[in-house]
This record gives C-alpha cells, sequence and structure tokens, in this order.
C-alpha cells in the first residue's frame, strides 16, 4: 500500500522554483534612432528590456529588440499605448532561454523619430525563465498613487516595472515599497515628461503591487513577473 502512496506522490508533485533575482540593470542613452548600449550581464537565465518613449508620438515605434545574437519576445500586454492626455508607449521585452554569457550588445530598433529611452534587467536564476504574469493596463491622465497588481499563482517571481509620467522632474516619481530597494532607480527626464524602471527587491509568491507616486498627472507603464520554468509533472511512464 505504502508503495502506491508514493507512487502518487511522485506523480503529482511539482517542484518548487528555486529563487529568481536581479542579476544586473543597465540603461541606454536617450535618443531618437535605434539605441543601442552594453549590458553587464554574467550568466542570466531571463533578460527584460523596456523602452519607454515620449510625448511626441503614441503610435508603437519599436520595430525589434535584441540582446547580442537573440531576438526577445514582446510580452503580452505591450505595447501600452497612451489613450489621452500626454502620449507615450511603454514597451516590454523578454527571453528566458538560450541567452548570451557575458557583457552583451542591447539593441532596440526603431521605426519613427519620438525619443526613446531603454532599460535592460538581466536575471539570475538556477534554470530557465518564463513570464508568469505581465500588465499593460496602466494607463491614466490622472493619478498620484498609480498601480495594478501582478497576480503570481503562488510562483516565485522576480517583478519589474516599465514606465512614462507626466511629470517633469525626476524627482517627483517614488517607487512604491520594496521596490528598487536593491539598486539605484533608473530614471531619465524628456523634458515635459519622465521615465523610469523598478526593480521589486522582495522575491516571493505573493501578489506584487507594481507602480509608484507622484503629484496628480498622466501615468502609464507595463509591469512584468518572472519566474523559473516549472518542470513537468512525473508520469507513470517515467
Amino acid at each position: 500500500m505504502w508503495r502506491i502512496v508514493v507512487l502518487l506522490g511522485l506523480l503529482w508533485a511539482v517542484p518548487a522554483e528555486a529563487t529568481v533575482s536581479l542579476e544586473a540593470i543597465s540603461e541606454a542613452t536617450a535618443g531618437t534612432g535605434d539605441l543601442s548600449w552594453s549590458h553587464g550581464g554574467t550568466s542570466p537565465k531571463g533578460v527584460i528590456v523596456f523602452v519607454v518613449q515620449d510625448s511626441n508620438s503614441a503610435t508603437d515605434e519599436v520595430s525589434s529588440v535584441t540582446y547580442g545574437s537573440l531576438t526577445l519576445t514582446e510580452i503580452p500586454g505591450s505595447p501600452n499605448t497612451s489613450s489621452g492626455g500626454e502620449n507615450g508607449v511603454a514597451y516590454a521585452y523578454f527571453a528566458g532561454s538560450a541567452i548570451p554569457t557575458v557583457s552583451q550588445t542591447v539593441t532596440v530598433t526603431v521605426s519613427g523619430s519620438s525619443s526613446k529611452i531603454a532599460y535592460a534587467i538581466s536575471i539570475a536564476a538556477a534554470t530557465y525563465t518564463e513570464v508568469v504574469s505581465s500588465d499593460g493596463t496602466l494607463d491614466t491622465t490622472n493619478c498620484s498613487s498609480c498601480s495594478v497588481t501582478l497576480p503570481l499563482g503562488g510562483r516565485t517571481s522576480f517583478a519589474a516595472i516599465g514606465f512614462v509620467s507626466g511629470e517633469n522632474d525626476p524627482a517627483s516619481n517614488t517607487p512604491l515599497t520594496n521596490w528598487s530597494a536593491d539598486d539605484t532607480a533608473h530614471e531619465h527626464d524628456f523634458g515635459n515628461q519622465t521615465a523610469g524602471a523598478y526593480t521589486y527587491n522582495t522575491i516571493g509568491s505573493s501578489d506584487v503591487t507594481c507602480g509608484w507616486t507622484q503629484s496628480s498627472d498622466d501615468a502609464l507603464a507595463m509591469c512584468v513577473a518572472v519566474s523559473e520554468i516549472r518542470p513537468r509533472r512525473m508520469t507513470a511512464r517515467d
């Protein structure tokens, strides 16, 4: 009888994910053409690239994003395009396997001349990673506490945000509690707008409130949570 119980346990057991964490974060020099910069990753198991576009256009102007020789995939919900107020666009791209090691050149190829800033975030983990939750619905002309909830479904995850704000000064944007405490906040001043990328320093399986605070103004963002890929369930055939 005990053999049957053990076998059933093996059939249904799903090993828990190990810890995922921030490896490195870097940013491009903002510009109106293609963006290209070096990211100092060591041996990442996941890469997120956020691109933020200023108020000149609410049109999708990003053609592709590459990390070394690897082409990243656009994350569900991206691009988040402004529907009113000050225009802007927030993009998010990801790769969770076959990622080149050591420093790589990140390239954002564009199709329009709006000013853009981009951020690369590499993730450390024991094995390949995947996006477990993403949100591109934060788009408002009037918020002071701007946030959405990323449901993690009990998955141990790393979270990050790329955003554009109607604030004129990056100092007016403040990450929420437990955001960016493990790294210097990366923020940019477009002039009449600001942009930034924050990382969440609490690695866990509870749903994450993703956002920032500001004076009442426009806000637009992409939020992403990444976890290790779960091994498949064992079967009787195994």
